[in-house]
């Protein structure tokens, strides 16, 4: 689900964000929105949710995303896969609202590392194959020592 990085409530609505991975890299990221109404706690479902990523930078870079519940693993929530394609400051304004209630705004302010070097990304899928033989090995190995020995005279 990633790092609660805002929670504020207006009015009637509470909205919570999350941003994965953590620690924040340059990279594909996960904005994952929870809408709530303030008082009863139940999730809205015919909300709408746009996010608008701002690079400090002196290129300004922006990008653009539908938070969708097609995109979030946690079905109340809704998440936009954006890809930050450098380290830095980035500013992240969310408009969110439905026909019924007029558009609201959050903003903030977030950094973002470093992307992982390649090869830490891929190692676990050149790694799990010594994990299955080295349990072999282990296995064989308790098997041997609990066979019986027998004795010749």
């Amino acid at each position: 689900m990633g790092r609660l990085v805002l929670s504020e409530q207006h009015d009637d609505l509470q909205i919570s964000i999350f941003i994965s991975p953590d620690p924040l890299r340059a990279g594909p990221i996960d904005v994952s929105v929870l809408l709530q109404n303030a008082e009863t706690g139940q999730t809205l479902d015919d909300v709408e949710v746009n996010v608008r990523i701002t690079s400090h930078d002196e290129g300004g870079r922006v990008l653009h995303a539908v938070a969708t519940r097609e995109a979030a693993t946690n079905k109340l929530m809704r998440a936009a896969l954006v890809d930050l394609p450098s380290p830095g400051l980035w500013d992240v304004e969310m408009n969110y609202g439905a026909d019924t209630n007029p558009r609201r705004q959050v903003r903030f302010t977030m950094e973002a590392g470093p992307p992982l070097a390649p090869w830490l990304t891929v190692w676990p899928w050149f790694c799990w194959p010594a994990a299955v033989v080295l349990l072999y090995g282990i296995h064989r190995w308790l098997v041997a020592r609990k066979a019986p020995t027998h004795y010749y005279t």
